[in-house]
């Protein structure tokens, strides 16, 4: 019987991705680059969404603090907190808007809703 190769697991990951990408989720937008059967995607997640609501008090502050140009320090001052409270803080809003900065994220948040 003959032995088989083990495959690296990058290809194998690969492959598993690509069965996957066939018939991509809605929402999600599955674009090839480089030459056609290359196999090279680049693959956008839907920006989530985010209900106002569902942010506690101290990060609606901590995010009006954003919009309005105030830097971390500034922010921590004006609440009475540690900086080190503020970047947990504003690390949390850009993990749930999905922004890359603090300008992407008063971007996100300035952008009138349909």
């Amino acid at each position: 019987m003959p032995e088989r190769k083990k495959q690296p697991a990058r290809a194998r990951a690969a492959r598993r991705l690509a069965r996957a990408l066939a018939e991509p989720p809605e929402g999600l937008v599955v674009t090839e680059v480089g030459r056609p059967g290359d196999g090279w995607v680049v693959v956008e997640l839907p920006a989530p969404t985010v209900d106002d609501a569902d942010l506690t008090p101290a990060l609606r502050d901590v995010l009006a603090g954003i919009v309005s140009g105030e830097s971390n320090a500034q922010i921590a001052r004006r609440r009475g907190v540690s900086v080190r409270t503020v970047d947990n803080q504003v690390a949390t809003l850009l993990a749930r808007y999905g922004a890359k900065s603090r300008v992407d994220l008063a971007r996100i948040v300035s952008k009138p809703r349909r």
